[in-house]
């Protein structure tokens, strides 16, 4: 039995640069958000949000649902792209997802406790899906809850450990970074352009195209949307 919270993390004190930057960044909840806070906690980083959006090619993707619902902003292999995302950026992750309706579950569930705490005894918050991307700062086995808290946020939410994984929609990931090298910053520049390229003038295969529009063909299906809305 044990616990450990990272209070810092919690606070998240902010330099002057990066509570500017709050005002025109609006991707709360996303994963480049919550990646974002444990990289300035660890000081693995001290560029500013947009120029981490841009290495990790996070910021070129363009996905719109085409009933434009809130779901486009993580509307996308997580899996792949966010185990790249570290990558390009030097950091080591770990990481593992699926859905709370196979049989197999509880097991799964079991083994990323085991991880997400491991990864906090590290001093390293870990990145959570609750309904959208979310950070663990801490634990607590006696009473059996992770302490979560969203990625602009201070307000700690408990999240009993049998609740992990068991969201409104049926899918559970985490990710833990684990270490962090130093990387060509203009090396990565020069990758995050070919991805901008390809990111825009490609759908996302795993996303079929009747529900969901990516690149240039995003701006046709947000217009058609409200031409919709105001015959209505």
């Amino acid at each position: 039995m044990g616990s450990k919270t990272l209070p810092e993390l919690i606070r998240f004190a902010q330099t002057q640069n990066l509570a500017d930057e709050q005002l025109y960044w609006s991707g709360a909840g996303s994963y480049l958000d919550a990646m974002y806070r444990i990289l300035i906690h660890k000081q693995w980083t001290n560029l500013p949000r947009h120029m981490i959006a841009g290495m990790t090619a996070n910021v070129f993707r363009l996905v719109v649902d085409r009933r434009l619902t809130t779901e486009s902003i993580s509307a996308y292999n997580w899996m792949a792209e966010n185990f790249v995302a570290a990558d390009f950026i030097g950091v080591t992750a770990s990481q593992s997802g699926g859905f709370s309706f196979v049989p197999t579950f509880p097991l799964y569930q079991k083994q990323a406790l085991l991880d997400i705490k491991a990864s906090i005894d590290r001093g390293v918050g870990a990145i959570l899906w609750h309904d959208q991307f979310v950070i663990c700062a801490g634990y607590d086995d006696g009473e059996q809850v992770l302490f979560i808290c969203e990625s602009q946020e201070n307000e700690v939410i408990r999240l009993p450990y049998d609740s992990f994984g068991r969201n409104s929609t049926p899918y559970w990931y985490y990710q833990v970074l684990e270490s962090h090298t130093t990387v060509d910053i203009w090396e990565v520049c020069k990758e995050s352009l070919i991805q901008a390229v390809y990111k825009w003038e490609t759908h996302d295969y795993m996303l079929p195209p009747q529900d969901y529009a990516c690149g240039p063909a995003a701006y046709a299906a947000i217009a058609d949307a409200h031409g919709s809305a105001l015959l209505c």
